[in-house]
């Protein structure tokens, strides 16, 4: 129920009025669960937003100031949220919440059990608050199990392609329509709960149906279950016989949501407003092109291939020169990096030769580009390494000052300072003693002066630091 392009204009008369539902959703969501549930928007919801405040008679006008300012995101409300849009709110989060499940259950991917547990408080406090409207939250849940069930158990395909996707559309038509019917009954309009249930079944009953329609090629190549490639008996995608009778069928169900949008008080204005926006949005997804789902290897093979025959094109009427193999070869790469190219180049000659050498300078100029980074990159790790280098260097040559231990175990250094050259010092004190190590006569004891030199350096700091917090203080 996307709104068609006319109302996407300030200048439409129903732009204001579907503006100020669509914000309001947001906004209402956003109060009550969080910013982050205001992702979880949808066209239907809103639409649903729209049926509950006619229904229900709510003068726009007198909305609070915020739900008035549309397009302002950040113009959040602090006066009471309005009933229609309350109700379609905790409706949003309930349906995400479904969705979110079945997505979970046919593929089990991390970024669908990530939204699950993201919004998991939020979805518990929508419960809840759907309890409070009256919504029997156990026949949600029992309509929510039986989708599996449906889909192990298969009916005989002579009963005819609508019964048969009927009975796997069933569930969701049943959950669509108890949120229609609830609603009406949340606005204080009992009355109108039978036709509201029925309008539901017949947007779930085409939402189902139009899903399996424009997923017919991605579960096929996932391998996911397709109630169409079922009674096709269809593995990769359908015949255009087949997509004329699936079209044929959502047709006929958008003439029956049609029907019960007449039975409800619409005027014939609205009534015939809405039903624009199904039928158009409905037709361009019918008619999109399809696209059969390939393996990684094989689009790559495919769109190699796509690319060469562009490029045999343009270049088959060339002499054959060394000129024109390179002009082949390179518009090969180029339409295979941007595949569509062929799109907006055309198949001017003139135009493809330009391209090519385009082609060819932005790729040499790449090239040396990327030769000057990587080289930038490899003298800076040069670099890196020389430095590393040194410092290791350095720690060798202070280690061997401060650590080095002669034959007998004794401290260099300690040994030096003591008596510049005593006998167990000789190997590394040569070149700091006056007279060298022949002139040394007193022998060495292990470790004699180490303790000592120890307690003098720690009384050195002592004094430093008791001088310094004197001359601080």
């Amino acid at each position: 129920m996307r709104p068609e392009g006319g109302c996407s204009h300030k200048q439409d008369p129903n732009y204001r009025f579907h503006r100020m539902h669509y914000c309001g959703v947001c906004k209402a969501m956003g109060n009550s669960y969080g910013h982050k549930t205001r992702f979880l928007l949808n066209y239907d919801i809103v639409f649903l937003a729209e049926l509950l405040s006619e229904w229900s008679g709510e003068d726009l006008e007198k909305w609070g100031g915020a739900y008035q300012a549309i397009n302002q995101c950040f113009t959040m409300p602090k006066a009471e949220t309005p009933m229609s849009l309350q109700y379609a709110a905790d409706a949003n989060l309930l349906l995400s919440e479904l969705k979110i499940e079945d997505h979970v259950e046919d593929n089990g991917r991390l970024s669908w059990r990530f939204a699950r547990w993201f919004y998991a408080s939020s979805f518990i406090k929508a419960a809840k608050q759907l309890e409070k409207w009256g919504m029997d939250m156990a026949e949600i849940r029992y309509w929510a199990e039986q989708q599996a069930g449906r889909e192990a158990t298969a009916p005989d395909k002579s009963i005819g392609l609508e019964a048969y996707i009927q009975h796997f559309a069933e569930p969701t038509a049943q959950l669509t329509a108890l949120v229609f019917k609830q609603g009406a009954i949340a606005v204080v309009k009992p009355e109108l709960a039978t036709a509201a249930f029925d309008l539901g079944y017949q947007f779930g009953f085409l939402a189902y149906t139009l899903d399996a329609f424009d997923d017919v090629e991605r579960d096929a190549f996932d391998r996911q279950f397709n109630p169409l490639l079922l009674f096709y008996d269809q593995n990769k995608t359908l015949s255009d016989e087949q997509r004329e009778e699936v079209r044929n069928l959502l047709y006929q169900i958008q003439d029956g949501s049609k029907a019960c949008l007449q039975q409800l008080p619409l005027d014939e204005a609205r009534v015939d407003l809405y039903f624009s926006r199904l039928r158009a949005n409905l037709a361009m997804q019918l008619y999109q092109e399809r696209q059969v789902q390939l393996r990684f290897g094989e689009r790559v093979a495919a769109r190699w291939q796509q690319a060469r025959d562009y490029a045999q094109q343009l270049t088959c009427d060339a002499p054959l020169t060394m000129a024109t193999r390179l002009r082949y070869q390179m518009l090969s790469v180029a339409v295979f990096v941007a595949p569509r190219t062929p799109e907006y180049m055309g198949m001017g000659n003139k135009d493809a030769s330009m391209f090519t050498w385009m082609a060819f300078l932005a790729a040499f100029i790449a090239a040396i580009g990327l030769g000057v980074v990587v080289g930038k990159k490899q003298k800076a790790k040069k670099q890196k390494r020389k430095e590393k280098r040194s410092a290791k260097k350095l720690l060798q040559r202070l280690g061997s000052i401060f650590n080095c231990n002669n034959g007998n175990g004794g401290n260099c250094l300690a040994q030096c300072c003591a008596g510049c050259c005593t006998a167990c010092a000789c190997a590394c004190c040569e070149s700091c003693c006056d007279s060298g190590c022949q002139s040394c006569t007193n022998n060495c004891n292990e470790g004699d002066n180490t303790w000592f030199w120890i307690l003098l350096l720690l009384a050195v700091v002592v004094i430093a630091v008791t001088v310094l917090l004197i001359i601080l203080l």
